[in-house]
């Protein structure tokens, strides 16, 4: 039997951002928007979502952009800190191994963001969209833990091998990258009308999708996956052959993977449904040949 535990720290650095050269951070102006009370929302809703920008009307289609180091405006914070226990073992017949791997991560770009409002990075940079109209410069997720194992018998005499693996999966790209999607967002469409600009929205823009839910504060429910594998050994002289079925999900686990987030205030129910599941219980069967 071996036991690994290992702590790992991951830092970035070096990023390159776009900045609008034709643009000042006077040519911006801040807002706010209140969230719907709520009963679905974190604390019921009903909070003030502020540190949004749009750009003035005269400035709209002014546009000079340029990659330049983000160290120019101020620090990109980027860390991931976790850590992984990994079980390897065998006794006699049995054979396993499995592990778990806990870890978060965390940003701050706050201090790029007031100087360049128009500060629009994520897709893979940031664990989610930093723009005018997401204020989350700057914060965490919290410790997330999946589990990962296997184990495989080998039935004496009738020479049976019965295998499983399970897994055990926050509902989130859960990658210690420091990329992906952390959690849930409540992506509301607002018109000017429900903001304090005072102002219709630049370019004639009906209405801006805020997320009223800091990332790394609200998540789905885990997926619990169980797959099973029972195969009998026929043996030829050197020949090995298995003629085994396979089970795969064998709960039927219905487990939520991905959900609209795009949020509408009740009456509505369309926030949070789901738009797929974990694929359903099926049996694969196989033989497989060695010589």
């Amino acid at each position: 039997m071996s036991l690994t535990v290992g702590y790992f720290r991951r830092w970035f650095g070096n990023q390159a951002i776009t900045d609008n050269f034709a643009l000042q951070s006077s040519d911006f102006n801040s807002f706010s928007v209140v969230a719907p009370v709520d009963p679905r929302l974190p604390g019921g809703g009903g909070n003030t979502v502020s540190g949004l920008y749009n750009v003035t009307a005269d400035k709209f289609q002014a546009i000079d952009n340029r990659i330049t180091l983000a160290s120019n405006y101020g620090d990109f914070i980027q860390h991931w800190n976790g850590v992984d226990v990994t079980v390897n073992g065998r006794i006699k017949s049995v054979t396993f191994q499995g592990g778990t791997s806990t870890g978060r991560d965390s940003w701050d770009v706050c201090q790029i963001r007031a100087k360049v409002p128009e500060l629009n990075v994520g897709g893979g940079i940031l664990p989610f969209n930093v723009n005018p109209t997401s204020p989350y410069c700057g914060g965490e997720t919290k410790f997330l833990t999946q589990f990962k194992g296997l184990a495989s018998y080998v039935v004496p005499k009738i020479d049976v091998n019965v295998s499983g693996t399970f897994q055990s999966i926050p509902n989130t790209a859960f990658s210690g990258l420091g990329v992906g999607t952390p959690g849930l967002a409540a992506n509301f469409n607002v018109t000017s009308a429900q903001t304090d600009l005072g102002r219709a929205f630049a370019g004639g823009a009906a209405n801006v999708a805020v997320n009223l839910i800091a990332p790394g504060t609200f998540y789905g429910d885990r997926t619990n996956q169980l797959d099973l594998r029972v195969a009998k050994i026929i043996r030829y002289g050197r020949t090995r052959t298995q003629v085994g079925v396979d089970i795969y999900n064998l709960t039927n686990s219905n487990a939520i993977q991905t959900y609209n987030q795009t949020y509408s205030p009740p009456p509505s129910t369309t926030w949070l449904t789901p738009t797929s599941i974990l694929q359903s219980r099926f049996v694969k069967l196989s033989a497989q040949f060695d010589w």
